[in-house]
Protein backbone atom coordinates (compact mmCIF):
# COMPACT_ATOMS: atom_id res chain seq x y z
CA UNK A 1 0.00 0.00 0.00
CA UNK A 2 1.18 3.40 -0.94
CA UNK A 3 2.22 6.18 1.69
CA UNK A 4 0.26 8.92 1.30
CA UNK A 5 1.52 12.58 1.51
CA UNK A 6 -0.68 15.81 1.96
CA UNK A 7 1.07 18.94 0.15
CA UNK A 8 -0.47 22.23 0.97
CA UNK A 9 0.66 25.05 -1.07
CA UNK A 10 -1.07 28.53 -1.97
CA UNK A 11 1.04 28.09 -5.44
CA UNK A 12 0.28 25.19 -7.99
CA UNK A 13 3.44 24.78 -9.42
CA UNK A 14 5.23 24.30 -6.12
CA UNK A 15 2.26 20.96 -5.40
CA UNK A 16 2.87 20.37 -9.33
CA UNK A 17 6.14 19.67 -8.65
CA UNK A 18 6.38 18.27 -5.58
CA UNK A 19 3.94 15.80 -6.71
CA UNK A 20 5.72 14.38 -9.97
CA UNK A 21 8.99 13.53 -7.59
CA UNK A 22 6.55 12.17 -5.03
CA UNK A 23 4.70 10.18 -7.44
CA UNK A 24 7.72 9.11 -9.08
CA UNK A 25 8.86 7.60 -6.10
CA UNK A 26 5.51 5.43 -5.51
CA UNK A 27 3.56 8.07 -3.12
CA UNK A 28 -0.30 8.97 -3.15
CA UNK A 29 -0.40 13.21 -3.37
CA UNK A 30 -3.18 14.57 -1.92
CA UNK A 31 -3.84 18.62 -2.22
CA UNK A 32 -4.79 21.35 -0.29
CA UNK A 33 -4.91 24.97 -1.24
CA UNK A 34 -4.90 26.81 2.12
CA UNK A 35 -5.12 25.59 5.61
CA UNK A 36 -9.05 25.55 6.03
CA UNK A 37 -8.96 22.35 2.89
CA UNK A 38 -5.47 21.27 4.94
CA UNK A 39 -7.63 20.55 8.29
CA UNK A 40 -10.53 18.93 6.47
CA UNK A 41 -8.77 16.89 4.11
CA UNK A 42 -6.51 15.55 6.72
CA UNK A 43 -9.54 14.47 8.86
CA UNK A 44 -10.85 12.43 5.75
CA UNK A 45 -7.61 11.25 4.19
CA UNK A 46 -5.80 10.60 7.63
CA UNK A 47 -2.17 11.31 5.42
CA UNK A 48 1.07 9.60 6.83
CA UNK A 49 2.70 12.93 6.10
CA UNK A 50 1.64 16.53 5.22
CA UNK A 51 4.15 18.53 3.37
CA UNK A 52 3.04 22.79 4.10
CA UNK A 53 3.44 25.80 3.27
CA UNK A 54 3.53 28.37 6.02
CA UNK A 55 2.48 31.52 4.26
CA UNK A 56 -1.12 31.03 2.73
CA UNK A 57 -3.84 33.43 2.13
CA UNK A 58 -7.08 32.47 3.63
CA UNK A 59 -5.58 30.25 6.96
CA UNK A 60 -1.80 29.90 7.06
CA UNK A 61 0.46 26.75 7.83
CA UNK A 62 0.40 28.02 11.66
CA UNK A 63 -2.89 28.23 11.89
CA UNK A 64 -3.53 24.72 10.30
CA UNK A 65 -0.90 23.37 12.01
CA UNK A 66 -2.98 24.30 15.82
CA UNK A 67 -6.19 22.66 14.48
CA UNK A 68 -4.31 19.53 13.01
CA UNK A 69 -2.87 19.43 16.69
CA UNK A 70 -6.16 19.77 18.81
CA UNK A 71 -8.16 17.30 16.49
CA UNK A 72 -7.51 13.60 17.87
CA UNK A 73 -7.91 12.50 14.57
CA UNK A 74 -4.72 14.22 13.14
CA UNK A 75 -2.91 15.48 15.94
CA UNK A 76 -0.31 12.08 15.00
CA UNK A 77 0.30 13.59 11.85
CA UNK A 78 4.12 14.56 11.24
CA UNK A 79 3.97 18.55 9.70
CA UNK A 80 7.09 19.09 7.97
CA UNK A 81 6.77 23.20 6.92
CA UNK A 82 8.46 24.45 3.45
Amino acid sequence: MKKKILIVDDEPAIIRLLSIRLKHNNYEIIEAHNGLECADIAAKELPDLILMDIQMPICDGISAFDKLINNDTTNKIPVLFM
